[in-house]
């Protein structure tokens, strides 16, 4: 889907295969679990400490769009500036220039890739190399003798033509590192140590519901892939969406005492290769430009996966509405029966959408 429209992006098929061919990643997946059969398809569940680290810095500049759903923790910069007058630290350099970055950011649409290139990268040292020396050959692939790294250089220089966007991107890791040394590091330690139990709760709440949206999963080719916890995240992620290979969904962990919180958030995610031809089918660019189509398409997603629910695992729809109704600040109805109608108000979309997209998870679920 076009940046522009949704915070997602499909990866290039060659750079996505040099990759994550080239290393596996650095994070953890879920402490506790068994070991994954080398030839299983499933998601599986992990974190990373450079995705962490990014999308930590992307909160404290503040920088994206939020039109329906949270993408950073609400309450993540307010933790981060007390945990550090904790530490004794007044103020790091990316505190300092946070608000210059930020602006930067918002007034050139190439940064919107900022929210997806740590999703790329299998690990943190692939990451920061590849920018490093992207900037010092001044974005020019052909000056890069190893050929991994020459097409990661020639990835970064297609999604940051000019020098003076190599400028700001470089000057941008270089906070991050330096935030990493000073800070991140240590707190980050604290924080995976609380949520330590959390990978594995998700990984078990996740593979039964797994095993009953197979169909859908087939469908969509996002039958196997990475669920990846950050917790700066809201519950509005980040997918990197390489088809029956290197599927990656970054979301936050939106109540670590209820792992189902954070299935609800992926769950939403995997719908919008599904609703988006929807709303381009059934609405007219005309249309599409009154109503929001980013809004439109996330509203269209939440109710894709509530009927998705309704369909294959109807105890755990009214769990499902009641969470994303408390993310919008919307209140909660008591009784069921009621929640559909209130994540309708809370998420509405126009006619036809309604029966066009239930008549599509029917078109899916019925298999490929």
């Amino acid at each position: 889907m076009r940046k522009s429209a949704r915070l997602h992006v499909l990866i290039l098929p060659l750079l996505a295969a040099v990759l994550f061919g080239c290393a596996p990643p650095a994070g953890t997946t879920a402490p506790g679990a068994p070991a994954p059969d080398p030839g299983a398809v499933r998601w599986t569940v992990a974190a990373h400490p450079h995705i962490d680290l990014w999308y930590h810095g992307l909160a404290l500049t503040g920088f994206g769009e939020a039109p329906v759903l949270p993408i950073y923790q609400p309450d993540y910069p307010a933790q981060v500036q007390a945990a550090k007058r904790g530490a004794g630290i007044t103020a790091t350099p990316l505190d300092q220039q946070a608000a210059d970055l930020a602006r930067r950011f918002a007034a050139e649409p190439r940064y919107t890739a900022l929210q997806f290139l740590p999703l790329y990268f299998p690990t943190g040292e692939m990451l920061f190399t590849a920018i490093r020396a992207w900037a010092q050959v001044e974005g020019d692939p052909r000056r890069v003798q190893d050929p991994t790294l020459a097409q990661m250089v020639a990835f970064l220089a297609q999604q940051f033509p000019t020098a003076e966007q190599r400028r700001v991107v470089g000057r941008w890791v270089e906070l991050l590192e330096e935030e990493q040394r000073l800070f991140f590091g240590r707190y980050r330690a604290e924080r995976m140590q609380d949520l330590g139990g959390v990978q594995t709760a998700v990984q078990a709440r996740w593979d039964p519901l797994a095993d009953r949206l197979r169909p859908l999963l087939d469908y969509l080719i996002l039958n196997q892939g990475e669920l990846t916890l950050s917790f700066p995240l809201g519950p509005e992620g980040r997918t990197l969406n390489q088809g029956r290979q290197n599927n990656r969904v970054a979301v936050g962990i939106p109540d670590p005492a209820d792992p189902s919180s954070v299935v609800w958030a992926f769950l939403h995610e995997l719908m919008y290769p599904l609703v988006a031809p929807v709303v381009q089918d059934q609405l007219s660019p005309a249309q599409r430009r009154e109503v929001d189509e980013q809004r439109l398409t996330i509203a269209a997603a939440v109710r894709a996966g509530a009927i998705v629910l309704d369909r294959l695992s109807p105890e755990d729809a009214p769990a499902y509405r009641a969470a994303y109704l408390r993310w919008v600040g919307a209140a909660v109805p008591a009784a069921a029966a009621q929640r559909d109608a209130a994540l309708a108000r809370a998420f509405p979309i126009p006619d036809p959408l309604p029966r066009a997209i239930a008549d599509a998870v029917d078109v899916a679920l019925q298999g490929i």
